[in-house]
């Protein structure tokens, strides 16, 4: 079971790390091209960051029951498999 908790989170922030990188990929594409002063590129990006931070902070906070009730479900089917895996055998 605790491999199953580790895969799930292994997922989940891969996932979470995936989204902000594509997010903040974009968002230096986006930067780069609308604008060619170097000031205003730092200005756009590290905000944005720090925006697309709290977002993300934000966003696991309200996910998290979520999650826990995804885990609860993931567990109770890898028991009900061992179960029926033992019974036959």
């Amino acid at each position: 079971m605790e491999t199953t908790l580790n895969t799930l989170k292994a997922i989940t922030v891969t996932l979470f790390v995936g989204g902000y990188l594509y997010l903040l990929t974009k968002l230096v594409i986006y930067t780069v091209t609308t604008s060619s002063d170097g000031l205003v590129w730092v200005l756009m990006i590290g905000g944005g960051a720090v925006l697309l931070s709290l977002v993300m902070a934000l966003a696991a906070a309200v996910l998290q029951p979520a999650l826990w009730l995804l885990a609860a479900v993931v567990l109770g089917v890898v028991a009900l498999v061992k179960r029926c895996r033992r019974t036959r055998v």
